[in-house]
């Protein structure tokens, strides 16, 4: 009898953890977050930043990290998206159009200029 109702009381009951653990996990993690704001090889001279984290996770999603994608040249590519204009209820704010909107202009023979700041 015992050793038939072993596999299901294990299977109920392996998810209950002490709730002390839990504390004791998350203080490990504030305290690992503390290391990475302190470490001197994490510090951005150029910005004079250190590293910021703020969330208990970080170091958890640093660990996940299986690949970086580079460009055919090696370099690390730089995805900045730039923030031009908006529209509410029909109604536009800012300047600037997308390559789409430059795109159709071309298609019907009009002239966009392109007013864009200097990308970074």
């Amino acid at each position: 009898q015992f050793l038939e109702s072993l596999p299901t009381f294990l299977i109920l009951y392996n998810n209950i953890i002490p709730i002390s653990l839990y504390v004791s996990v998350e203080l490990v993690k504030a305290a690992q977050g503390l290391l990475i704001h302190a470490d001197l090889e994490m510090y951005y001279a150029p910005k004079d930043m250190p590293a910021m984290p703020h969330t208990t996770d970080l170091n958890e999603e640093l660990g996940q990290i299986t690949q970086v994608f580079s460009d055919k040249t090696g370099t690390l590519t730089c995805n900045v998206m730039s923030f031009f204009k908006f529209s509410v209820g029909g109604q536009s704010y800012g300047q600037g159009t997308t390559e789409i909107g430059r795109a159709a202009a071309k298609r019907m023979g009009v002239t966009v200029v392109d007013d864009r700041p200097q990308e970074v």
